[in-house]
């Protein structure tokens, strides 16, 4: 806001993510997007506001009721709740099936088109079969899907190779799925 006042200008988008769950604060999480959209606020459109969720199905039900037209990022990361389990902490893990309802709840009461994150984990969730069953699932949840190629830091995970990752893009291309392949600068300095 600081920068925008600075530059007479408005924010163009709004994504809330990066901060915890944002669906676990729900009521707090819809006041301040109702003021940030209100004119008499910073007056961002509806459209302009993405809420990131780790798939937290009551919050996601919330937004439907709410039908607002901000447009919800779900962070899958697995095709089957096995894979999932070793990704997402127990207390706040939903069974992908009842996230992708509440997606589609959310979708009829506001029109607003999926997104589906899936961070790519070498000999995790990149492998053909995962592509394949991933590419289905996206498919029936008429969803766009942001993959995003894990940065190496001090984790326990692995980058996959550009194959594997080319590999999993075409999978999704091959039934017609809208996909992106984030591309990141200074994935060599560990800056990513």
């Amino acid at each position: 806001l600081l920068l925008a006042r600075l530059n007479k200008t408005s924010p163009d988008n709004i994504v809330m993510m990066g901060v915890g769950e944002p669906l676990l604060n729900y009521n707090n999480l819809e006041k301040a997007l109702d003021t940030i959209c209100d004119p008499a606020g910073i007056g961002v459109a509806q459209r302009r506001i993405t809420i990131s969720t780790s798939g937290w199905s009551p919050g996601i039900r919330s937004l439907a009721a709410h039908g607002k037209q901000w447009n919800l990022a779900v962070s899958l990361h697995a095709p089957d709740d096995k894979t999932r389990a070793l990704l997402i902490p127990d207390p706040f893990r939903r069974d992908i099936k009842d996230i992708l309802t509440a997606c589609r709840q959310h979708r009829e009461a506001t029109g607003r088109l999926l997104t589906i994150e899936y961070v790519l984990l070498a000999g995790i969730n990149d492998s053909p079969e995962q592509a394949q069953r991933f590419a289905r699932l996206a498919g029936d949840a008429k969803a766009k899907v942001n993959l995003i190629p894990y940065n190496k830091g001090r984790g326990a995970f692995e980058r996959p190779s550009r194959e594997a990752i080319k590999r999993f893009e075409n999978a999704l291309k091959t039934i017609h799925i809208p996909v992106t392949t984030r591309v990141e600068k200074g994935f060599q300095a560990n800056a990513a």
